[in-house]
C-alpha cells in the first residue's frame, strides 16, 4: 500500500533506529529487504494448514520470537498487527482459516508511524534496564 511506501521514505530514520535498538537480526520488525517480504508474503498464503495462513494482509516483519507484523492490503486502512503465533487460533475461524483483525485481544496499532514509536520506546527501556 501507498502508506507503507511512504512511511519508508518518509521516517526511514525511525525505522533505522528500530532496528539498531533491535541489535539482532532476527528482529526485524520492519523489513527493507524485498526479496525477505515476498518470501514471508508468499509463505504466509502458501498453504492454508500452516500456522501463519494470512490471507488479505502483507507481512512486513517480526519480532525474532515467532511473531509476525502484518498491515492490510487495503490502501485505506493503516492498521499494523502484532500477529502472536502462540495465541493465532484464538482469532482464527477453525472453519475459513480466516483471522478476526478486530479481536480484542489481537495487539493492533492505529499506523505504522505509532507502532514504530512504541517498539523504539520498548527497547530503549530495555536497553536503560540491560545498559
Amino acid at each position: 500500500p501507498t502508506h507503507f511506501t511512504q512511511f519508508i521514505s518518509e521516517h526511514g530514520d525511525r525505522v533505522s533506529k528500530l532496528l539498531d535498538l533491535a541489535e539482532n537480526e532476527d528482529n526485524i520488525f520492519i523489513s527493507r529487504d524485498s526479496n525477505w517480504m515476498i518470501a514471508a508474503n508468499v509463505e504466509s498464503r502458501d498453504s492454508k494448514s500452516g500456522p501463519f495462513y494470512l490471507p488479505h494482509v502483507i507481512v512486513i516483519g517480526h519480532d525474532g520470537a515467532g511473531n509476525l507484523i502484518a498491515i492490510s492490503e487495503n490502501e485505506s486502512d493503516e492498521r499494523v498487527w502484532v500477529v502472536d503465533f502462540d495465541y493465532i487460533n484464538d482469532y482464527r475461524n477453525p472453519e475459513t482459516l480466516t483471522i478476526d483483525w478486530n479481536h480484542e485481544d489481537l495487539e493492533v496499532y492505529s499506523n505504522l508511524i505509532l507502532f514504530v514509536e512504541e517498539q523504539i520506546e520498548l527497547l530503549s527501556e530495555l536497553d536503560e534496564d540491560w545498559g
